[in-house]
């Protein structure tokens, strides 16, 4: 989060740093050359999911944020898994089109015979 020149990072709803906890400035080592999100060269991590809001958030919305996407990967693994237990009704939506166009194709059928 960055807010009048003050940043902080969250990973998994936690806090992993923020402006107040680093050096200031003029004294900083220039480490970090690049910083990017996803893959790149020799490196072993990769981000999936980030959030970009057009607010600061405070820890505990962070926080709610991090359950909530937990909670939707849990849930949606859960259906997964079950399958036609935890499935929707497009399969009998699909299959009651298909039925209404065959008869739909034997009547015409039977109008030119």
């Amino acid at each position: 989060m960055l807010q009048d020149n003050k940043g902080s990072v969250y990973v998994d709803g936690v806090l992993m740093g923020s402006s107040d906890t680093l050096p200031i400035l003029k004294s900083r080592r220039h480490d970090i050359s690049h910083f990017y999100f996803g893959g790149g060269e020799n490196s072993s991590v990769t981000i999936k999911n980030v959030f970009l809001y057009n607010r600061p958030l405070n820890a505990i919305k962070l926080k709610a944020v991090y359950v909530c996407q937990i909670h939707r990967i849990c849930h949606l693994h859960v259906a997964q898994t079950h399958g036609s237990h935890a499935g929707d009704s497009s399969t009998r939506a699909d299959v009651f089109r298909v039925s209404i166009l065959l008869l739909l194709g034997l009547w015409g059928f039977a109008v030119l015979c």
